[in-house]
């Protein structure tokens, strides 16, 4: 993956750690590509029959799928870390990176987590385990904030995330869990 098109933060330090993730898993595009299929097939069925009442609902929904596909294809979530903190956006959801400064931070790790029952599943969500950033996978960055907050921040190059969290620690930037 390319890197995101933040590389520098505002103090003028380079990244130590860039991912970007997309939502392509087959398991999600599979199933939402044959129901557009089957709506165009229908589509096609009211036009060819010439029942003219089917056929707004039929358009309505069909660019409603349409859409929501092309929503889908464009979400991403872009995560960095450098010396400052952590940066993270979702985009088009998050118009500017959210950051997370070290000094909030009381313990940070890398770990295995349930999606669905921890969280309900992937994307933005709240759940008993805190606030989650997730796109695919189990693994990800779990931040324990000193006012009691949880964030997990989902990520597919964990053994990459794991140096430079030891880097951090060793510099005495953030506890490592």
């Amino acid at each position: 993956h390319p890197p995101p098109r933040f590389v520098m933060t505002l103090h003028g330090t380079p990244p130590l750690f860039t991912e970007r993730q997309r939502f392509r898993q087959p398991l999600l595009w599979v199933p939402l590509l044959a129901g557009m299929a089957f709506g165009l097939v229908q589509l096609a069925s009211a036009a060819r029959e010439g029942d003219p009442s089917t056929l707004p609902g039929l358009l309505v929904g069909g660019g409603v799928l349409v859409l929501a596909l092309a929503f889908l294809w464009w979400l991403r979530l872009e995560t960095r870390l450098d010396e400052a903190g952590l940066h993270l956006r979702f985009r088009p959801l998050h118009r500017r990176a959210r950051t997370i400064p070290w000094s909030e931070v009381e313990r940070a790790w890398v770990r295995t987590y349930r999606p669905i029952r921890e969280f309900g599943g992937w994307g933005i969500r709240l759940g008993r385990g805190g606030r989650a950033y997730t796109v695919s996978g189990r693994t990800g960055l779990q931040l324990v904030l000193r006012d009691g907050g949880r964030i997990l921040v989902g990520t597919n190059r964990a053994p990459q995330l794991r140096v430079v969290l030891s880097g951090l620690a060793g510099r005495g930037t953030v506890e490592a869990g």
